[in-house]
């Protein structure tokens, strides 16, 4: 991951994220089938496309925003789901949307976790120490 010159944001490549995503789904799969991925747009989506596909189980799709307009889709979510976004920052994201849910059957995933965020996700690759991440395709 390259550090952009004059600033605090990573470059995160899509090499890194193609590995990541590859070494994640075999890290979930190895522990947990879930019955549906729960990608939180905007950011989610991507890694809930590639996730639904490398476990072979089908895609919701929750529009849920606690930053940018409080947008929140209340469609409950299944039983045994897998929700997903691309980074648990603050956390607040991923404890709002595990709060609207009514069970406790479900587990969640990033690729990035900052260790001050307010939530753990039960799946991650990355810690993120407070520095801006630009996906790739945010590029």
């Amino acid at each position: 991951m390259l550090l952009a010159p004059n600033t605090n944001k990573k470059i995160y490549t899509w090499e890194e994220y193609n590995a990541d995503i590859h070494y994640l789904a075999s890290t979930i799969e190895s522990t947990y089938k879930p019955s549906c991925i729960v990608g939180i747009a905007r950011g989610g989506i991507i890694p809930a496309v590639h996730l639904s596909h490398l476990l072979n189980s089908p895609l919701h799709i929750k529009y849920w925003q606690t930053r940018d307009g409080g947008k929140r889709d209340l469609t409950p979510i299944p039983d045994r789901a897998l929700i997903v976004d691309d980074i648990c920052d603050s956390g607040l994201t991923f404890k709002s949307v595990v709060e609207a849910c009514a069970h406790g059957e479900f587990k969640t995933a990033a690729i990035f976790e900052s260790a001050t965020a307010k939530y753990t996700v039960d799946f991650c690759i990355n810690d993120n120490n407070q520095e801006w991440v630009v996906f790739p395709w945010e590029q």
